[in-house]
């Protein structure tokens, strides 16, 4: 049976790269693609999709907000997909099938799709193992590196990379080497 999903970013190119990853699977048909949370809770109650890649982080309405908007019958098996790895606990507490993290390759992303399809045919998914399993890989590709979004495009920054931070209120201006990034965010995020 064909799984019929819809891809959720506020970044164009994320979405255009996550569509041309799934439409190598024959069994998922992708029915839609949107930037905007709000959006994505209208179609996702009019297309029924049976899937959602939802991006974490989106102005307005971020993923958790989809998910709230959305009574339990409404609600579509979830896999979010971010750049920030302190989301994955309260990801599984809204029930979601995978956490997947950017940049990811061919190989995590079957992980994930073996995930949805063993959670659509009721074998499970999302068990204590298959949580402490995500908890291990979150760690080690995450390990060494800082993840900045800046201009509307996560940054991937090695420590080395970085020369000073800079707190300017809410913002925080990254130094690094040959530029500087303006990322709206506290300094303690």
């Amino acid at each position: 049976m064909t799984l019929r999903a819809l891809i959720v970013d506020d970044e164009a190119p994320a979405r255009e790269l996550l569509c041309s990853f799934v439409a190598a699977w024959t069994d998922i048909d992708i029915v839609g693609d949107t930037g905007e949370g709000a959006a994505a809770v209208e179609m996702i109650r009019t297309l029924r999709p049976d899937l959602v890649f939802l991006d974490v982080q989106m102005p307005v309405m971020n993923g958790f907000d989809v998910v709230a908007a959305l009574e339990p019958p409404e609600q579509p098996l979830i896999v979010f997909v971010t750049a920030y790895d302190q989301y994955a606990l309260r990801a599984f507490d809204v029930s979601a099938c995978d956490y997947l993290l950017k940049p990811f390759d061919a190989p995590r992303l079957r992980t994930t799709i073996d995930r949805v399809l063993q959670r659509r045919a009721g074998q499970g998914g999302g068990g204590p193992s298959d949580l402490a399993a995500l908890l291990k890989h979150l760690r080690s590709s995450a390990a060494g590196e800082v993840v900045v979004k800046a201009d509307g495009t996560h940054h991937f920054l090695r420590p080395d990379d970085i020369v000073w931070i800079e707190a300017m209120g809410k913002s925080v201006r990254v130094h690094l080497v040959r530029s500087t990034l303006e990322v709206r965010e506290s300094l303690s995020a």
